[in-house]
């Protein structure tokens, strides 16, 4: 396949369908190849939205800077909406929110925890001999 040059009318039709189509469908779309597809867009600086993406509002945030420190990590997850992993992986990266070690070791411990139930349960259902 040859270059594909852009037309003005087909750079608003991509930017139009950019959001709801895949870069294939795209490529179908203008008959073109998939990688032409995704240097236009890259050139374009278009982004797809990211609706499940996980953000702490402010008073999301403000809560955490007064109740993390004497709040398990499972309780603070249960408020910002979110598992606990991602909570902490989302405070971590956090600028606004300090003490992000403790938070860190406070997760690491609460998953050591899990897994020693998981481990304990799995060996209470094995039949004895």
């Amino acid at each position: 396949m040859s270059r594909h040059i852009w037309t003005k009318t087909e750079t608003e039709e991509l930017i139009r369908l950019y959001p709801t189509k895949t870069i294939s469908e795209l490529a179908e779309h203008f008959g073109t190849h998939p990688f032409c597809v995704r240097g236009k867009v890259f050139r374009l600086g278009l982004h797809k939205a990211k609706p499940n993406k996980f953000r702490f509002t402010d008073a999301q945030i403000v809560w955490f800077k007064l109740n993390f420190p004497h709040v398990a990590n499972s309780i603070c997850a249960i408020y910002m909406g979110g598992c606990s992993e991602t909570t902490v992986k989302k405070s971590i990266s956090d600028p606004n929110i300090k003490d992000s070690k403790r938070l860190k070791r406070q997760a690491e411990l609460d998953l050591a925890k899990e897994a020693l139930k998981a481990i304990e349960t799995a060996t209470d259902k094995t039949p004895k001999e």
